[in-house]
């Protein structure tokens, strides 16, 4: 899986949890390779996992309350993350600090960050959760954020483009609703926004969705041990074959035309990238119609691996990349938890989390972290 990657130099080195769910002021330290946070269940080593994840990207792996990450009966909550280089570089260092209260505050080494877009993805990270199940055969929606998610960390204009459509969408559907109290031209401008972006998504999406397949081909070989088949993933759109921009641009204003009767029924937008499917396949079957349980949590841990290596094909040595595993080996076999564990041990740096040591994990440089009741210690 990482066999043309560059190796990384930047790691994810300290943490701080302030108010941050079960964590009133906590510090961990960490280093490059496999750590291991282990501890009873409801201790808290998935907040860690969170809270990384939060710093990556403003989001949350469980959650889109963000309110709910604060301690109870706290105001705010703070994340702080150091991202270390293991070149001799003090300026290889960087400091990233959130804090949740009456509204959010950014920094970037001390400096107040006004724009979110401006502050994500500083270091990558990819979650690798129970919940991912739903990436397979889970609703729509959770596959366009999956792969919304993993274009913003590989395109950064991706982002702006995506805000710029769904408010688009947003007010389009507001004329459709109220119609009669609008000009007829008041459609057409947004339809040439709701256009505009639209097709910057799509060819983006079209174009990653193939790198996806790439890596889905190398990572399914390995963890599909019993020879299960071959996993492809399928965008499902307005339009058909190559993302070529002139293309897709032609077939959705054309969509969108057709759709104008439907949206003005409806009074909504009924034709779009935001309507989007990816759907999963495995031996040429739809998972998510006809995949056993086993078949499904197997492709969304093989879909999170794929994103990994997408992330890692187009990142440089001073981009941090961590991948964080909660806990989803549990309902594996050996043999299978074997064949995962093979390609986490690939990442540059992965925390995870267990009940117990898996016997499986491979033991070079392996550190562990013992967790109990909000506080983190190293073993």
């Amino acid at each position: 899986m990482a066999g043309g990657w560059i190796k990384v130099s930047a790691y994810l080195g300290k943490l701080r949890l302030q108010a941050f769910r079960n964590y009133s002021d906590s510090l961990v330290s960490f280093e490059p390779g496999l750590s291991v946070l282990l501890g009873r269940n409801g201790q808290g080593k998935s907040n860690v996992l969170e809270a990384v994840c939060y710093l990556a990207l403003l989001r949350s792996f469980r959650t889109h309350t963000i309110g709910v990450l604060r301690q109870w009966g706290e105001d705010n909550f703070v994340v702080e993350g150091e991202i270390g280089s293991t070149d001799a570089d003090p300026l290889a260092i960087h400091r990233l600090a959130v804090s949740y209260g009456e509204r959010r505050t950014l920094r970037l080494d001390g400096n107040l960050v006004d724009r979110a877009s401006e502050f994500i993805n500083q270091f990558q990270c990819v979650p690798l959760v129970p919940e991912d199940i739903d990436l397979v055969r889970g609703p729509a929606r959770e596959r366009r954020r999956f792969l919304d998610i993993l274009c913003t960390q590989t395109r950064p204009a991706y982002l702006g483009h995506l805000q710029c459509f769904h408010l688009a969408i947003r007010s389009r559907n507001a004329i459709l609703r109220a119609s009669d109290t609008y000009p007829e031209h008041a459609l057409a401008a947004y339809d040439e926004l709701v256009v505009s972006h639209g097709t910057a998504l799509e060819v983006v999406r079209g174009e990653l969705v193939d790198e996806l397949n790439r890596e889905l081909a190398a990572v399914g070989e390995r963890l599909f041990v019993d020879g299960a088949g071959k996993m492809v993933a399928k965008y499902s759109s307005f339009w058909e074959g190559e993302p070529a921009a002139t293309q897709v641009e032609g077939e959705f204003r054309e969509a969108l035309a057709k759709s104008r009767i439907r949206d003005t029924r409806e009074r909504r937008t009924c034709v779009g990238p935001h309507l989007a499917n990816v759907n999963i396949h495995l031996a040429g079957r739809p998972l998510a119609r006809y995949g056993s349980e086993g078949e499904c949590r197997m492709s969304a841990i093989a879909l999170r691996l794929a994103s990994l290596g997408v992330i890692r094909g187009v990142s440089t040595p001073e981009r941090a990349v961590v991948l964080l595993v909660d806990d989803v080996f549990g309902e594996l076999d050996s043999q299978r938890r074997r064949a995962l564990f093979e390609c986490v041990a690939e990442a540059d740096q992965a925390l995870i989390t267990a009940t117990e040591l898996p016997e499986e994990l491979p033991r070079d440089d392996l550190r562990m972290y013992h967790v109990k009741s909000g506080s983190i210690e190293s073993v």
